[in-house]
């Protein structure tokens, strides 16, 4: 179930049940689960997103918890049910979208994003559980990494996009690519670590956003995993291709340099990065699936080859 469609009038409507001097209410857009407006309220502004998976929006207040100079995460000021459906409300922060930027901007802002990482990096996650997409009660599904990075190809039941394997099993050269692309996968998970660090891994887009050559806000963490950080890095590095804008920037490098600067040893770095990229590309390829859009599933099987073959 994709983003509701509320009228304008109703949220406007709930608003003021919810606080009687909300006013301004303008919409903000809709990304793939979530409507979003803007509204002013007793002086300040906030966002209300409306949605169907209170999750979500749980674990958008747990990081809230976690926001500091590097990792601007916006206020959640009120969680719940209303619309038929679920709703959070949080401060308003301004600035651009990531995917958005020209590559000057961009280049200028890849230390904050970079320092935004470390932050993620060092919260400690000991008092929670597992791999992969965690609940808000801080536990996750898988017992180890690779098993989470493995289970891309199973089109599970209880996945919002459930039905995309046989979607693409429809199209007999996607279906090739994909599986050409889960072999490679195969082998390069043998030389990635068990490591267990907090990860957004939806970086690119709007979820983040920038001002002034530094992150102003991370937000959106209904993906959010548990499992080794260079992940993150590596969706950013993935989806390159997709912005002319971005694609001149050495990522990679820049990041390995970053690193080496604050003297964090990351054994195995190329390849870590290399099998997380086959991984996002097979899960690009599965939920574009599920969504029909071929041209799309296209190019991410394209792009996830050209990694997984080394090219």
């Amino acid at each position: 179930m994709f983003s509701p469609t509320h009228e304008l009038d109703d949220v406007a409507r709930f608003l003021r049940s919810w606080r009687g001097d909300a006013s301004d209410v303008e919409p903000l857009g809709s990304g793939t689960w979530s409507q979003v407006f803007g509204f002013r309220s007793a002086g300040r502004e906030y966002v209300l997103r409306l949605g169907n998976y209170l999750p979500d929006y749980e674990k958008d207040r747990v990081m809230s918890a976690f926001a500091g100079p590097d990792l601007p995460v916006p206020e959640i000021i009120d969680v719940g049910e209303a619309l038929n459906g679920v709703y959070a409300i949080s401060v308003r922060a301004y600035g651009e979208a990531l995917d958005a930027l020209d590559g000057a901007t961009f280049r200028q802002t890849l230390p904050s994003i970079l320092r935004m990482l470390d932050a993620m990096r060092v919260i400690d996650v000991s008092d929670t559980t597992g791999y992969g997409m965690w609940s808000p009660d801080g536990s996750a599904p898988f017992q180890t990494w690779r098993e989470f990075l493995l289970d891309v190809r199973n089109d599970r039941p209880d996945m919002r996009h459930h039905g995309w394997l046989e979607q693409l099993e429809s199209q007999p050269a996607a279906s090739a690519m994909f599986e050409e692309g889960y072999r490679q996968l195969e082998r390069l998970v043998e030389g990635c670590p068990e490591d267990r660090y907090l990860m957004h891994t939806d970086i690119v887009g709007d979820n983040v956003r920038v001002q002034n050559g530094r992150v102003s806000a991370v937000v959106d963490w209904a993906n959010a995993m548990y499992g080794d950080f260079l992940y993150d890095l590596a969706r950013l590095i993935f989806y390159q291709p997709w912005y002319p804008e971005m694609e001149s920037v050495a990522v990679g490098q820049m990041a390995r340099s970053h690193y080496e600067s604050i003297g964090l040893a990351v054994p195995g770095f190329e390849q870590r990065l290399r099998a997380y990229q086959v991984h996002i590309g097979l899960d690009a390829q599965s939920y574009n699936a599920f969504t029909r859009r071929w041209d799309e599933v296209e190019l991410a099987g394209r792009r996830t080859l050209e990694l997984a073959r080394g090219s």
